[in-house]
């Protein structure tokens, strides 16, 4: 009712009191960030396109809608350079709605992990939730949508007249568009009017980055509205056309998106912001890795389990489960899952089973055993790996191949493979993820 009554009083008085342009003055562009401060923001993207799957060796072409709305209340807890580094929210309400070929899909996050850190050290995003841990779809939800973190870096922090222009920096486009790392960056903003109460912006122009190991070109039409009495961006309406290649965990794909924020500066602390969850947030950079673990809940079996989040869920097949590894966008290697029957307890598949299983795993050809024997493990159970070279389907690769088991009979194979030139950035990480295998209890 309350904007119905404003929208009629501007009706009618609209002729008297329309903004004048002040097109000739100067104005500074500039937003102060202190640690503490609060904001309420809301996100709303609406975005169209073509998904393009491989499958059986031919592109297919998937229609893709979806519309994205995400509401809540950050807290600016590390400042640096006038930029935050690092946010606590608090989701208020999100709601993710989307269709792929006519199949839809609608998720939300949970209440229980509504309480989500945000941060940005460097060229690195990272979202997580210190109360408990996040699945790969609600990591999806609360790192994917416009992230408003770096958006005063539009600003020009100077005086600056209508129709002067200037670059975007290369850190706020890698943040805005949701980069792993900026490639080019042709970014630019213009201040186009200034009223008596706000100055606006537009933002045009080309960027390319690295997103989930792909290489992604966006094109950007935007306009940014500048409160001069607040001295804040108040709102942005985001337009983009991405153009993504083929990645190891994610399809090429061409979408339009539009995304409209709204920004308000709160100058008390809200009373519903869970404000004793902040003790819970940790003071280094780098959080725990228990933390930036994500939980898998397998559907095929009793397996739940953490981990490593440089390990990207890609597939869930009749047989298998499917991980592929990235270090910065670069693919590394890729983990095949693969549950047995349980077996009865202190019993299941020998290490000689295995082994002979390993030599007749299909398309293998094992031309040279690197290493094998039992790994050191904190939990209740047993890993077995062997490790060689050989052919698979013709190429050379280096396979891993682990053999996991429990006291109570649970059992499964994981299997590493990777490049021969790859393998040794792999590192510990292979061994890590066997290590984190878990089932129900």
């Amino acid at each position: 009712m309350r904007w119905l009554y404003l929208l009629s009083f501007w009706t009618a008085t609209a002729a008297l009191a329309a903004p004048s342009s002040v097109q000739a003055q100067k104005v500074k562009l500039t937003e102060t960030h202190t640690v503490g401060d609060y904001y309420k923001i809301s996100t709303l993207t609406t975005l169209t396109g073509t998904l393009k799957v491989i499958r059986e060796g031919r592109t297919v072409p998937l229609d893709l809608q979806a519309k994205n709305e995400h509401k809540w209340i950050e807290k600016e807890l590390d400042v640096q350079e006038n930029l935050p580094r690092k946010v606590a929210r608090y989701y208020e309400s999100t709601q993710c709605n989307a269709t792929v070929a006519k199949n839809s899909n609608e998720r939300r996050l949970p209440v229980t992990k509504s309480f989500i850190v945000a941060q940005r050290f460097g060229d690195t995003h990272l979202c997580y939730s210190p109360v408990a841990p996040l699945t790969k779809s609600e990591l999806e939800i609360v790192s994917e949508h416009f992230d408003p973190m770096f958006l005063s870096g539009l600003l020009p922090e100077k005086e600056v007249a209508v129709g002067d222009t200037w670059k975007i920096p290369d850190r706020v486009m890698q943040s805005l568009g949701l980069f792993e790392g900026l490639v080019s960056n042709e970014m630019v903003v213009k201040l186009t009017e200034i009223t008596a109460e706000q100055a606006i912006l537009t933002i045009t122009g080309d960027s390319s980055g690295i997103e989930y190991g792909a290489l992604n070109k966006i094109t950007v039409t935007a306009t940014a509205r500048y409160d001069l009495k607040q001295k804040r961006i108040t709102s942005v309406e985001w337009k983009q056309k991405d153009n993504r290649d083929q990645g190891p965990v994610s399809p090429a794909a061409e979408v339009e998106s539009t995304t409209i924020v709204t920004r308000e500066f709160l100058a008390d602390e809200p009373k519903n912001f869970p404000k004793t969850l902040l003790e819970k947030v940790p003071v280094k950079e780098e959080p725990a890795g228990n933390l930036k673990a994500l939980l898998y809940e397998d559907t095929g079996s009793s397996m739940t389990f953490l981990y490593p989040r440089e390990w990207y869920f890609v597939a869930r097949t009749e047989q298998n489960i499917i991980f592929r590894l990235l270090d910065r966008g670069d693919f590394i290697a890729q983990a095949t899952l693969s549950p047995l029957p349980k077996a009865e307890a202190g019993k299941g598949l020998s290490n000689e089973e295995f082994e002979g299983l390993v030599k007749k795993s299909s398309n293998w050809e094992m031309t040279e055993v690197v290493e094998k024997g039992t790994i050191p493990t904190d939990r209740d159970r047993h890993i077995y790996r062997v490790v060689g070279k050989g052919n698979l389907d013709g190429l050379p690769v280096f396979q891993a191949f682990y053999r996991i088991l429990t006291r109570q009979g649970e059992q499964a194979i994981l299997t590493i493979t990777a490049k021969p030139t790859q393998a040794p950035k792999i590192g510990t990480r292979d061994a890590a993820l066997a290590n984190a295998i878990e089932w129900k209890k």
